[in-house]
C-alpha cells in the first residue's frame, strides 16, 4: 500500500482539506504516514494569504526534495497552488503536481501521471464541488472542523480568498448534519 505524507500550512480550512485529501486517497489504498522518509507521495497543503507563508513553503519544498526517491511524487496543493498554478511547476523543478482546492478528487489520477513522468497542474474551479461524498480521514482528536461553505463571493480589496477558493457555495444542510452526527 502506498504511503502518503501531507504537511499543512495555514488556516483551519487547510486542515479540513488535508483530511479530505486523506479521505480521497484512502479510497485508493493509500496509508497515512507522518514521516516524509517513509512516504511515496508527499503533498504540501499551502496558504497564500501572505508572502511569508509562500516563502516558507518554497523553503520546505527544498528540504522535502531530499526525501524524494525515484518514483516518489512531491506535490503542492491548496491556495498557493491555486494562485500560482502551472507557473509553480516551472519555478520549482522538483514539484511533480500542483492542485488547487477544487481538484483534490483527481489526486489519484494526477499522482499516477506524475509517477509516469507527467508533471501536471489542476487549478480549475469546480462550482459544484463540495466533497460531500468523501468522508474525511481525521487524526484522533477531541475536536474537528466541519466545512459548511467553500469559497467567497465578496471581493474585499485586501483578501485573496475568492481568487484561491473560488465562488461561495454552501453544502446541503442534511450533509452537514450527517457529518456532525458521525462525529458525535
Amino acid at each position: 500500500m502506498p504511503r502518503i505524507y501531507i504537511e499543512t500550512y495555514g488556516c483551519q480550512m487547510n486542515v479540513s482539506d488535508s483530511e479530505l485529501m486523506f479521505g480521497v486517497l484512502a479510497r485508493e489504498g493509500y496509508v497515512r504516514t507522518d514521516d516524509p522518509d517513509a512516504a511515496e507521495v508527499m503533498l504540501v497543503n499551502t496558504c497564500a494569504v501572505r508572502d511569508h507563508a509562500e516563502q516558507r513553503v518554497l523553503g520546505r519544498l527544498g528540504e522535502l526534495k531530499r526525501h524524494k526517491r525515484p518514483g516518489d511524487v512531491l506535490g503542492v496543493v491548496g491556495c498557493m497552488a491555486q494562485r500560482l498554478g502551472p507557473r509553480l511547476l516551472e519555478r520549482v523543478p522538483q514539484v511533480d503536481l500542483v492542485v488547487g482546492p477544487d481538484g483534490y478528487r483527481g489526486l489519484p489520477e494526477l499522482i499516477a501521471r506524475a509517477r509516469a513522468g507527467d508533471r501536471a497542474a489542476d487549478v480549475e474551479f469546480r462550482h459544484w464541488e463540495h466533497y460531500e461524498d468523501v468522508p474525511p480521514v481525521r487524526a484522533a482528536a477531541a475536536s474537528a472542523f466541519v466545512t459548511v461553505q467553500r469559497g467567497c463571493d465578496y471581493r474585499c480589496t485586501f483578501c485573496i480568498v475568492p481568487m484561491t477558493r473560488g465562488p461561495e457555495r454552501s453544502r446541503k444542510l442534511p450533509d452537514v448534519v450527517r457529518e456532525v452526527s458521525d462525529l458525535a
